[in-house]
């Protein structure tokens, strides 16, 4: 029997990464603050295009959250000096004859929207690639619902929990699964920004899930994954019903994450019926995984693994090597498991 392993340290997600920190429609006509890797920043709509400053005006270091913006610029609420999207002070009132330059600006930070989130890097350079097109929203026959929550565990942490399908058995027993009771086929496929885990001969899981998925016979598509450094993604499919659940983390304080849900259903005219019904279904799920989450003791001794935990190792690994900006090479393994 093969030893169990010994789960290392934490690796921190890397900085020079897009990371979601608002919705586009919390973002309106007032600035928006927002936390990320312990730092308060704000965001708010410019001219043509978004802003995001350190929330701290140089000059005596109010909170540039509780300006307004006026003529495409973030006005500071002490002594009304505005800032443009990129940072650059472009007025300040007292003075008759401004000479404005670095010494003047904001810190800031590169910004952007997709897809109905607005994403910003952890560091002053534009990460090397845009965030991934996200599956089910926006796409017709998909009807989709989403919440926000904070887990108080790091990145690494959530982003297993989410796609571990084990403790869904004892922790969300009835909601989603009974006790392990047959084996099946699990492919673990690693590439350079992703890991992935594709479920073979799943019978149709119980619960409210399988309600949604509708059916008592079929095969049963599923996959779990995890792309670098933010996105874990759940996927579900049966005949004609897909379902999709897009998890962008983002690291806000120490040990703290905050989770954007994206459920995108596709289920016929059922759609929007069977997507408002297990919106409280999913809400009981996010309140013991958050309870769960808060109750582990991390550190009172090393943690140990076994085949069973099947993507936190590779998840570790595509953090570490994208801090690093290494790319992680291709690994695949077919295990079996009692699921």
């Amino acid at each position: 029997m093969r030893s169990p392993t010994i789960i290392p340290r934490v690796t921190a997600p890397p900085r020079r990464a897009w990371y979601v920190v608002a919705r586009s429609r919390d973002l309106k006509r007032q600035p928006l603050s927002v936390t990320l890797f312990g730092e308060r920043w704000v965001l708010f709509r410019g001219g043509r295009t978004l802003g995001a400053l350190e929330d701290r005006c140089p000059h005596r270091g109010a909170p540039l959250s509780l300006g307004k913006v006026r003529d495409g610029c973030l006005q500071c609420p002490y002594h009304g000096w505005r800032f443009d999207e990129g940072g650059a002070c472009r007025r300040v009132p007292a003075l008759v004859r401004p000479k404005l330059g670095q010494a003047h600006a904001a810190r800031s930070r590169p910004v952007m929207e997709r897809q109905g989130w607005v994403w910003m890097s952890g560091a002053e350079e534009r990460p090397r690639e845009d965030p991934p097109r996200l599956p089910g929203y926006g796409v017709e026959g998909f009807v989709t619902t989403e919440e926000v929550d904070d887990l108080p565990a790091d990145l690494l942490a959530v982003a297993e929990n989410i796609l571990d399908v084990p403790h869904t058995s004892f922790l969300h027993g009835g909601l989603f699964r009974q006790e392990p009771s047959h084996l099946r086929r699990v492919t673990v496929t690693r590439e350079r920004h992703r890991v992935q885990a594709e479920f073979h001969d799943e019978p149709i899981p119980g619960g409210i899930l399988g309600r949604v998925l509708g059916g008592n016979s079929g095969t049963l598509v599923h996959r779990d994954a995890f792309l670098r450094p933010c996105l874990a993604v759940v996927e579900y499919g049966l005949g004609s019903r897909q379902l999709f659940i897009v998890n962008a983390l983002t690291p806000t304080e120490a040990g703290r994450t905050r989770v954007w849900s994206r459920a995108s259903l596709r289920a016929g005219a059922l759609g929007p019926f069977l997507a408002w019904a297990s919106r409280p279904i999913g809400r009981r799920v996010l309140a013991q995984d958050r309870k769960m989450l808060a109750a582990i003791r991390r550190d009172t001794g090393p943690m140990v693994s076994t085949e069973a935990d099947l993507l936190r190792p590779h998840i570790r690994r595509l953090l570490a090597d994208a801090s690093d900006d290494r790319g992680t090479s291709s690994w695949s393994k077919t295990f079996e498991l009692r699921l």
